[in-house]
């Protein structure tokens, strides 16, 4: 992109170009080393483990036991599936 464009407070022809909404179509166009599947990454050092853990709540009363759970699963910071049964009946 032309490097002058900061001091004429103007956008990049490329930016005034007509053509596809797709932001990655825009960027393959532009500046394709900054896609996901062309960036250079650092070596791994040992596994990586996603954290992981559940959601549920257990609370005892004279009368019995309640038990609550959420009903979504995770990877990561990503929701993996939104109806997932936690709790079975006895």
């Amino acid at each position: 992109m032309e490097a002058n464009t900061r001091s004429t407070g103007r956008l990049p022809a490329a930016f005034l170009t007509p053509g596809s909404s797709s932001f990655m179509d825009f960027l393959s166009d532009q500046s394709p080393e900054m896609l996901p599947g062309n960036r250079s990454l650092p070596p791994l050092q040992g596994a990586i483990e996603a954290p992981h853990g559940t959601t549920i709540v257990a609370a005892s009363f004279p009368g019995g036991v309640v038990l609550a759970g959420d009903r979504r699963a995770t990877m990561g910071n990503m929701i993996a599936q939104r109806d997932i049964e936690k709790v079975f009946p006895a």
